[in-house]
């Protein structure tokens, strides 16, 4: 009987070691995971701030590139050359002189359909670009002329434009009750009450 109780006993002793040594395991696997877990979200967050320096970088090379742009809108689609087009609107419309050698690039932007397509110019330099955009108020209606910006510029300024709204709508709100009437206001349908009479 003796010998039973022993070999029990023996057999709880070694799960208990096994079981000591198996949440000495887990805890370890828990040390590991949380270390291996810091590491990654600290690899995550400097390639974060890596693509976000890159995109800087992107954005502040295309405005570079865009700055000498300027982008017609209303030139209506002819048969003569494109270039002509463009030298003839500066030169007699905004009376800005402007030869072809001060003309990097001109073409229509987006596929040929009924409608005029805009036209982006590319300056040689940025100082004839500003000269040509500064008189752009005397183009006759139909026509204006615009900078060239760039996709992801113009879309982080519409969500700037839309958070301000946002705000201004939440800001300039009116406080009303249910019905859209004032919350101080009196319910017309409720009877107004007289004052008692003094004590006589």
């Amino acid at each position: 009987m003796e010998k039973k109780i022993d070999a029990i006993l023996s057999k709880m002793d070694t799960m208990e070691k096994r079981m000591s040594n198996f949440e000495s395991a887990m805890s370890n696997l828990e040390a590991n995971m949380s270390t291996l877990n810091t590491q990654v979200l600290h690899d995550v967050k400097q390639l974060s701030d890596r693509m976000d320096g890159h995109q800087q970088s992107i954005e502040f090379l295309e405005r570079k590139v865009r700055q000498r742009n300027l982008i017609v809108f209303g030139l209506p689609e002819s048969v003569d050359p494109l270039e002509a087009q463009v030298l003839s609107l500066f030169k007699e419309v905004l009376r800005v002189p402007c030869s072809t050698d001060e003309l990097e690039y001109t073409g229509r932007l987006g596929k040929q359909s009924n409608r005029n397509r805009p036209v982006l110019v590319e300056f040689v330099s940025f100082k004839k670009k500003q000269e040509i955009y500064a008189r752009r108020a005397d183009l006759p209606e139909g026509l204006h002329i615009r900078n060239d910006i760039a996709p992801s510029v113009r879309a982080r300024w519409a969500e700037e434009r839309q958070g301000a709204q946002s705000k201004n709508s939440k800001r300039d709100r009116p406080l009303s009750g249910s019905s859209g009437s004032s919350v101080n206001s009196p319910n017309p349908k409720q009877p107004v009450k007289k004052p008692n009479p003094p004590p006589k």
